[in-house]
């Protein structure tokens, strides 16, 4: 079956979970990174936000690399297309659409960090 999702122009990490927070009409909302990349993100989350709604996400890294500020654009929701067999059934994908310098570079250290372990995993796996 063909997705409706926009195709990425940056290669995203999954599985995971990272704490986010977000505002949206007045109100602070929690959810749940379950993927990431330089480009953004897939927010599991029960709020269903017009497309294009722009909001101020803030991610909480793991490995003491700190909170991550970033703006963000709801570029889908999943209730639009066919989920992929990885994604929840409910949540937003997101098109980062201001990214810092410090926050780049906070997102590449925790990229990084990730795609190292992955590869120790997958090597310690073959061995």
């Amino acid at each position: 079956m063909k997705s409706d999702v926009p195709s990425r122009k940056h290669e995203r990490i999954s599985p995971l979970i990272i704490r986010a927070y977000y505002r949206y009409g007045g109100d602070s909302k929690e959810g749940y990174l379950l993927n990431l990349s330089r480009g953004g993100a897939f927010l599991a989350t029960k709020e269903r936000l017009p497309i294009e709604e722009i909001l101020n996400l803030r991610i909480d890294l793991p490995w003491n690399l700190g909170d991550v500020l970033v703006e963000a654009k709801v570029a889908w929701r999943s209730d639009m297309h066919q989920p992929a067999p990885e994604e929840p059934s409910e949540g937003l994908g997101l098109t980062f659409t201001d990214l810092t310098p410090q926050a780049s570079e906070k997102l590449q250290r925790f990229l990084d960090k990730f795609a190292q372990l992955a590869a120790q995993i997958e090597e310690s796996a073959q061995g």
